[in-house]
């Protein structure tokens, strides 16, 4: 999380993993002491005691020599004088990537402390140095910067961010903590009680956001069809229940996908390879291309049809007239291929079947999405014998796998 932090242009303190004694000669190189000593994997501040602020070498050495037997990486990074705060944060359930920040928490050191040790966090409980953030300027500054860390990496759920600010306002981010310890009762609160108090939204407030989010992103993950058939008759995708104009029926955008360049292809496959790219491969531009997934799970085998009820927007799949439960999802696929794609007779028995179904000359989702550069036109979906409007996707014989 240090690396996101560091590509979100947040400030971290300087360090270094360590794994065996061997490490400490890089530590002693590149880091100045003060230095903070810790288990890199471990909750609860475990592993952190009076002795984790290190010095000098020796110092250093011997809280390595007590660490590494039990953990198997060490983190030590220059230590950041200052106050210290936590901040939670949740995801909403709406589909966007969005969050919810809430008040942050300084937790104010006991006399003679400048850390959180085990000990101080577990046993020797201290609510009154639970105070919330005074600082209206510094409160934006640390919100800010936790939604950034968070939205950077698609955070799901919950997470508890803590974060060091030295004597001159600079905030450092420490570490984060994915669904920490939350809803423990009055006077036994941890940090993230703390917050939800100070926060205003409570406990039975929290509760609700999570589980709401929760539910939202199991809906979302919920596919729209299933897959109906057998290897005799075939395979196809029917809807599992009723789907508007405009529905997303496979996501596309923003996710990875299998990519591989003609000419890579044309190298290295196989004669058998080079007819599967032929059938399922689909045009990025005019020489990069889309795959079947590696996945045989994430196959959709998806027919074609002269008249379709989906089609492709950008790399997302939508459909485009009403879907009834238990109908076939098909497309037309002569609007995605181009003209390396294998030709396939139709038997779609639409009235305006075209009979063979052949890719276009130059067509590819960059060329689409040129053409439909600012305001998008109304898609057409009406393909003659003669020529064929730009929309999209992937199929072999009238069956293609997304």
């Amino acid at each position: 999380m240090k690396y996101v932090a560091y590509c979100e242009g947040i400030k971290t303190p300087p360090y270094i993993l360590v794994n065996s004694l061997d490490d400490i000669r890089n530590v002693k190189k590149q880091l100045n002491f003060p230095l903070f000593v810790k288990p890199a994997k471990a909750g609860d501040s475990l592993g952190i005691d009076e002795h984790s602020l290190v010095n000098n070498e020796t110092d250093l050495k011997k809280k390595a020599e007590e660490l590494l037997p039990e953990y198997d990486e060490l983190l030590v990074e220059e230590f950041i004088a200052g106050r210290e705060f936590t901040v939670l944060v949740a995801a909403n359930a709406s589909p966007e990537r969005t969050c919810t920040v809430f008040k942050p928490v300084e937790y104010v050191f006991p006399e003679d402390r400048e850390f959180k040790t085990y000990a101080l966090k577990t046993s020797e409980l201290h609510p009154d140095c639970n105070v919330p953030c005074d600082d209206t300027v510094l409160e934006i500054q640390l919100k800010l910067a936790t939604e950034r860390i968070f939205n950077a990496f698609n955070g799901v759920g919950y997470a508890r961010l803590d974060f060091r600010v030295n004597d001159r306002g600079e905030i450092f981010f420490l570490e984060i903590n994915f669904t920490c310890s939350v809803f423990y009762k009055d006077g036994y609160e941890g940090s993230a009680d703390f917050v939800l108090k100070f926060d205003g939204i409570g406990q039975t407030g929290f509760l609700k956001h999570i589980v709401e989010e929760g539910i939202a992103r199991h809906k979302r993950r919920q596919k729209k069809f299933r897959i109906k058939g057998n290897s005799i008759a075939g395979y196809g995708i029917y809807a599992t229940g009723g789907i508007d104009p405009g529905e997303i029926i496979f996501k596309g955008e923003e996710r990875s996908q299998r990519l591989i360049t003609r000419r890579f292809m044309e190298k290295n496959w196989t004669d058998e390879q080079k007819e599967n790219f032929r059938r399922y491969a689909y045009p990025l531009s005019s020489e990069v291309y889309v795959l079947w997934d590696d996945d045989p799970l994430q196959w959709a085998p998806q027919n074609h049809s002269c008249d379709p009820n989906t089609y492709f927007d950008g790399l997302n799949v939508i459909a485009v007239k009403p879907v009834n439960k238990g109908e076939e999802l098909t497309l037309d696929y002569a609007t995605l291929l181009d003209k390396t794609a294998e030709p396939f007779e139709c038997r779609c028995g639409s009235d305006n079947c075209r009979g063979v179904i052949k890719g276009i000359t130059g067509n590819s989702v960059t060329k689409r999405e040129k053409a439909h550069a600012g305001d998008r036109p109304k898609v057409q979906h009406k393909v003659s014998r003669k020529g064929v409007t730009p929309v999209f996707i992937k199929v072999a014989t009238g069956r293609r796998k997304i």
